[in-house]
């Protein structure tokens, strides 16, 4: 072969094959550019000490799992890796992980809670965050500099991080007033979703949830009185699902909720 086109072909080939070999691992959710928008969805760095997940579902080792299960023990985090990471690095293992929007993916139609305690009670990193004394706060730190909207892939991100810190363990956590700093915070992502309309209307069942869930939380009275004397709003909270008849009859319960939230919020 001549060595003048030898040395345009062999490039050429090169390229080709690397291409091929790119585009066979890392062809779709998840990984190179998905992964690199979910990152800048954070508005934050991320942390030093955060684990790599060594399979991702665009990945053919992924592809080729015949159960659920195999790929949920193929991203368990060691016990003994998740001990030397920071409070923040642990919360970005949940915001990596794989199957963390799953239980957002029906928000109004099934109940969340149940679906969130499937997939999260086992989660090695759940539980590490459980121990963290600093969770909760650094969940309100995340919460707040986190964008209201994602796209894509993403997009259930921002709302899975509601219903996580919706957990009593972490509201527990926080202060009367980072309570009200939550709540404040949820109700301009909220607007932001809706204002971009991102969701509709069932976009807001998590926001709603993590509010009353919040004021029933600090015990804020008048909200305790509502949610004891009305069934409806108490399943609410509980599920994240409205057992109502009409529209009218959700569009009370959503307004005792946020009035309730706002009046927490202007409280001495």
């Amino acid at each position: 072969m001549n060595k003048t086109i030898r040395t345009y072909i062999i490039p050429i080939l090169l390229a080709f094959f690397i291409s091929c070999e790119k585009e066979d691992t890392n062809n779709g959710y998840y990984c190179e550019e998905s992964f690199d928008l979910l990152i800048s969805y954070m508005n934050m760095p991320r942390p030093d000490d955060s684990y790599d997940y060594p399979i991702r579902p665009c990945m053919n080792q992924w592809k080729e799992m015949t159960s659920t299960q195999e790929k949920i023990d193929a991203c368990a985090i060691p016990i003994t890796i998740l001990k030397k990471m920071s409070t923040q690095a642990v919360i970005q293992a949940l915001w990596e992980y794989p199957f963390s929007s799953e239980p957002i993916h029906e928000i109004g139609g099934r109940n969340a809670q149940k679906d969130f305690e499937t997939v999260f009670y086992s989660n090695n990193a759940y539980k590490e965050l459980l121990l963290r004394k600093d969770a909760g706060k650094e969940l309100l730190i995340r919460i707040s500099l986190v964008d209201a909207v994602c796209r894509g892939d993403n997009m259930f991100k921002p709302l899975m991080l509601e219903l996580l810190i919706s957990q009593s363990d972490f509201l527990t956590q926080l202060s009367n007033n980072e309570k009200k700093d939550l709540i404040t915070i949820i109700f301009e992502k909220d607007s932001i979703r809706q204002e971009a309309g991102v969701h509709g209307e069932l976009g807001s069942y998590t926001s709603w949830m993590l509010i009353g869930r919040t004021l029933l939380n600090s015990e804020y009275s008048p909200f305790v009185k509502e949610v004891s004397e009305n069934n409806v709003l108490k399943l609410f909270l509980e599920t994240s699902m409205f057992f109502v008849n009409t529209l009218e009859e959700l569009r009370q319960v959503k307004q005792i909720i946020l009035d309730n939230g706002k009046r927490f919020v202007n409280s001495k």
